[in-house]
């Protein structure tokens, strides 16, 4: 996946979402019906000269003979492989169970049992990052990163990080996802969005995992027809850490195609309601509140809030100008 169909992924034309979690659905579909989790693997990687960097691998491979699933990404002479210990078949067929072998030369790591989260585990075909080294600065021993799939049509990527411990000089898990009994995620980190996972990327030079705000889907309409603002988290100190108003050009960038979203929708007489949620809050991230509910404002006017669009989740006309100014204002967007 080319960095430009990545960063569409998680931000853009909002029902692009919709459409990723139907193709993602078919894929699946297509992997637990031939019973095999064998698929040709993918790398996608920035890796300069020094500095930050990430390499990952996307799907689970089968060893040429026996039931053997392993997954491998490597930097420089650090390499990490992921090897299924168990492959459920019941539903869609994934790998709940593995160990993790990391090489540095002559230097090995094991992490016997992988902690996913109950149920989920790496399959094959799953339109994302699945193992991925991650180097936040030359020097330092590069975490793991793996992402599990607990299957639905919406939910869920379930990301498990692992980083260096020089004192004692081993691997350890230093963050995750987990599902609560309802099915969402519940974790010590950024409200990620689940349907999409997390993506690395390299942000001014330095290493940032993408994402967009998993609170704003159906918040305000359907699913299909939400958006969500930009999320991007580091993992400096080997937890996830929400960091995304230290980038005004990448929140600058998915303002701009939040917008052009509301302007194709307004030009196709189609409803607003879950786009603008998105729109306002970047605006708010980049200091331009007054600005933005300006224009929500004048939008309110000219009835672009109204029921005739869409019937919305959460009120039409004044009343979802409204719960929109509580909503941003409890999400710590606006104020």
């Amino acid at each position: 996946m080319e960095m430009s169909q990545m960063a569409r992924r998680f931000s853009g034309r909002p029902r692009w979402l919709g459409r990723w979690s139907v193709a993602l659905f078919a894929l699946v579909v297509a992997a637990a019906s031939a019973g095999d989790l064998t698929a040709a693997g993918a790398v996608r990687s920035h890796l300069p000269a020094s500095g930050a960097g990430f390499s990952c691998r996307d799907t689970l491979t089968r060893a040429k003979s026996g039931p053997t699933f392993s997954l491998t990404a490597t930097i420089g002479a650090t390499r990490v492989a992921f090897h299924a210990t168990r492959v459920s078949t019941q539903g869609l067929p994934r790998a709940t169970d593995g160990s993790l072998a990391i090489s540095f030369g002559s230097k090995r790591w094991t992490v016997p049992t992988v902690a996913f989260a109950d149920g989920s585990g790496l399959i094959a075909n799953p339109g994302g990052d699945q193992l991925c080294l991650l180097r936040v600065a030359a020097g330092l021993r590069p975490s793991v990163l793996l992402q599990s799939y607990s299957g639905g049509a919406h939910c869920c990527f379930l990301p498990v990080l692992y980083t260096y411990a020089k004192t004692s000089d081993r691997y350890r898990l230093t963050a995750r996802a987990t599902l609560t009994e309802s099915g969402s995620p519940v974790a010590a980190l950024p409200p990620y969005n689940p349907n999409g996972g997390v993506a690395p990327r390299l942000e001014q030079g330095q290493l940032v995992l993408l994402s967009n705000d998993g609170r704003f889907p159906y918040q305000f309409a359907c699913f299909a027809c939400s958006s969500a603002p930009i999320l991007l988290m580091s993992i400096d100190t080997g937890r996830f850490v929400n960091v995304t108003r230290r980038y005004p050009a990448a929140i600058a960038a998915d303002a701009a195609a939040q917008m052009q979203a509301v302007r194709e929708d307004l030009a196709h007489h189609t409803e607003v309601l879950g786009v603008v949620p998105a729109w306002v809050a970047d605006e708010c991230m980049l200091g331009r509140q007054a600005q933005a509910y300006a224009t929500v404002d004048r939008m309110l006017r000219a009835g672009n809030f109204s029921p005739k669009l869409g019937p919305g989740f959460d009120g039409t006309g004044a009343a979802f100008v409204t719960n929109l100014h509580r909503f941003l204002i409890r999400t710590g967007y606006c104020h």
